[in-house]
C-alpha cells in the first residue's frame, strides 16, 4: 500500500539523522569527592591534563531577551579540544550542528540546508552566550565541568559569603585563574562552582561538582542552561564536520 511505502521512507529518513551515539559505550566519570577545595582543584587540573574525550546528552534552555527555546542536544569534546554540538528537533532529527577546531567554527543548519564557516570571534558576536573568544575550547571544557587548561595560577582560599551563589556561607573555597589569566574560577571540595571570563561571560555549576549536573552560561541578557541526562568518557575522536552536498552558504548564524 502507498501509505506503508511512505511510512517506510519516512522511517528511513528519520533514522538517517536522529541522535547519533558513539560506536563504543560511554564510560562513567568518577565523581570528585575531595577533603578540601584545594585538593579538588588539584584533581580537576590532573583530570584536565589527562583528558581523553567525553560525550554528553543534555537538555538545553536558551534565553535571549524575551525569547526562550528548549531542545535536546549532544555535546562531544575530544582530546584535541575539538567540539561538536548537535541540537535536535522535537522528533529527534538534527536541527543544527556546531563544530569547532582551533579558532574556526563550522555551523550547519539541517533545517534550512545552509552552512557557515568562519572565525570563532565572529561566531561569538552572534551567539552571545560564548562571547568574543578566539576559541570555543575553553567553553567546551567548562561545559564538561573542567577548567579550560590543566594549570592552576594564583590559587587562594576565600570564604563563601551570603551574597555568593553555589555555596553555604562560611564554606572554604579556592579561587584560581587559568594559565593566561583570562578566566577566574571558584571551586568547592566537590568541583567547580563558577568561572568568570574577562569578556563578561560567567559560567555557574548547580550544584558545584564534577561531573556536572547543570551548567549555565550567562552573558548580559542571554543565558544558556545545560542540564545533563547522560555523560561519560570516550576516546572516539571527532571527525571534521562536512557540509552535505546541496547546502547553500549562509551569513553569520544566530539562534533561530
Amino acid at each position: 500500500m502507498r501509505w506503508l511505502a511512505a511510512a517506510a521512507l519516512f522511517a528511513i529518513l528519520i533514522a538517517g539523522c536522529t541522535t547519533t551515539r558513539p560506536s563504543a559505550a560511554l564510560q562513567p566519570i568518577p565523581a570528585i569527592s575531595a577533603a578540601s577545595a584545594p585538593a579538588a582543584v588539584a584533581e580537576l587540573a590532573a583530570r584536565r591534563a589527562s583528558f581523553a574525550g567525553a560525550r554528553a546528552f543534555v537538555r538545553i534552555r536558551a534565553t535571549t531577551r524575551d525569547r526562550i527555546r528548549s531542545f535536546n542536544a549532544q555535546i562531544a569534546v575530544d582530546s584535541a579540544g575539538r567540539m561538536l554540538l548537535i541540537a535536535y528537533t522535537p522528533i529527534g532529527t538534527q536541527a543544527i550542528r556546531i563544530y569547532s577546531e582551533g579558532e574556526r567554527v563550522l555551523f550547519v543548519s539541517d533545517i534550512q540546508h545552509a552552512a557557515w564557516s568562519g572565525a570563532t570571534a565572529e561566531f561569538g558576536h552572534s551567539f552571545g552566550f560564548f562571547g568574543p573568544s578566539p576559541s570555543l575550547s575553553p567553553i567546551a571544557f567548562l561545559l564538561l565541568g573542567l577548567p579550560a587548561d590543566g594549570h592552576v595560577t594564583g590559587a587562594q582560599e576565600i570564604i563563601c559569603t551570603a551574597g555568593m551563589a553555589g555555596c553555604a556561607p562560611g564554606t572554604r573555597l579556592t579561587r584560581f585563574a587559568s594559565r593566561d589569566g583570562a578566566i577566574t574560577y571558584i571551586a568547592t571540595a566537590g568541583g567547580l562552582a563558577s568561572a568568570a571570563f574577562g569578556t563578561g561571560s560567567a559560567v555557574t555549576f548547580d550544584p558545584p561538582g564534577y561531573p556536572p549536573a547543570k551548567v549555565s552560561i550567562i552573558r548580559g541578557d542571554q543565558r544558556l542552561d545545560v542540564t545533563y541526562r547522560e555523560i561519560g568518557t570516550t576516546t572516539e575522536p571527532i571527525a571534521p564536520l562536512e557540509v552535505p552536498k546541496g547546502y547553500r552558504e549562509s551569513g553569520v548564524p544566530g539562534l533561530p
